[in-house]
């Protein structure tokens, strides 16, 4: 039975059923699907198998992200995405090389430039409500993958990824559309302020040495700035930020001790 559960032709087709149906009922029920999906990818009885059914649900979701799907599942590929790498049955890496494969155009790009071009499409998709919060989590999952590779010194990285490289990354989607600075600052930065620390003091610390915020226009349209005040509010959110009269003047001066 486990053996005819886990087929290509099975894994497959159920795969497509579940993004056609999350797309336009996205019950939590569906979850469960997801769960038999990273079953026969990552446990498959038959390890050929598991790659084959795993390499076809990558391509599919990569080619949504990118725009090369000819179905609009955005929603459900975007969910199966958030899903399947916190489950850790893709990783960045895979994501990068399947990207190259279907974008020829950045398949000679430096891998940093790479993942720009790709963090770039997930913006893009942040203008639509239903997909905005999805496409959130993905961006999430991207920065915590480059920053913590870049942290490890064990390891071969080399994007040059750092948190002035993110910030300008954002900074830049920004520029190209600010309607999405309350999406920005919920889905993506909220959640990064809420579970790392030491990466929001140092944002918070970054964007006070390019911009101290005594000097800021509170009416000014600045992406820099409007971004560096949603990070202030979510640093006091989070209570990495005190009122004046508590602060601590070895960490930038606004960030608690």
């Amino acid at each position: 039975m486990k053996h005819w559960a886990f087929t290509e032709n099975l894994s497959k087709e159920l795969f497509h059923f579940y993004l056609e149906w999350y797309e336009h009922d996205p019950h939590r029920a569906l979850r469960l699907v997801l769960d038999v999906l990273v079953a026969s990818s990552a446990s498959n009885p038959s390890p050929e198998t598991g790659k084959v059914v795993r390499d076809h649900i990558l391509e599919t979701l990569v080619s949504i992200v990118a725009r090369k799907s000819t179905q609009p599942l955005t929603k459900s590929g975007l969910q199966c995405l958030d899903h399947f790498v916190s489950k850790r049955v893709v990783d960045l890496t895979e994501i990068a090389l399947k990207y190259k494969e279907i974008e020829p155009s950045v398949a000679s790009l430096p891998r940093l430039s790479l993942w720009r071009s790709f963090v770039f499409q997930l913006f893009s998709w942040m203008e639509l409500t239903y997909v905005c919060p999805l496409a959130g989590k993905c961006l999430v999952h991207i920065f915590r993958g480059l920053y913590t590779a870049a942290q490890d010194a064990t390891t071969s990285d080399s994007t040059g990824f750092t948190l002035e490289v993110w910030r300008e990354w954002l900074q830049d989607a920004l520029a190209q559309n600010p309607e999405i600075l309350e999406d920005v600052k919920n889905y993506v930065l909220a959640p990064i302020f809420k579970t790392n620390k030491d990466a929001s003091l140092k944002l918070l610390e970054m964007f006070n040495r390019s911009q101290p915020l005594a000097a800021i226009n509170h009416e000014t349209t600045d992406h820099s700035v409007l971004l560096q005040l949603a990070t202030l509010e979510l640093g006091k959110k989070y209570g990495l930020v005190e009122e004046p009269s508590k602060l601590c003047p070895s960490i930038f001066g606004q960030a608690r001790c």
